[in-house]
């Protein structure tokens, strides 16, 4: 299913899909940034657990790198529009 843009109320068939990929990509690095915030604020909570904590940091550190990944690749289709 295409993604849509609920805010702008265009259907998935009226946006072009260069905007689409964008958006698309923007929408999962916005909630993987998201999740991350989560892992801090759980790391702060379960201070002093240390056994939690390391688990809590080497899930927020996987979410890190899937940011680096999405933001790679909404690079790879902002050059692709540029053409």
């Amino acid at each position: 299913m295409p993604f849509m843009d609920f805010d702008s109320g265009l259907r998935p068939h009226e946006v072009k899909p260069e905007l689409e990929y964008t958006r698309s990509l923007d929408f999962l690095i916005k909630d993987e940034t998201e999740a991350v915030d989560g892992y801090v604020s759980a790391i702060a909570l379960f201070e002093g657990n240390e056994e939690i904590v390391k688990k809590l940091t080497e899930i927020k550190a996987e979410e890190e790198v899937h940011i680096q990944e999405l933001s790679k690749l909404l690079k790879l289709v902002s050059k692709s529009e540029e053409k």
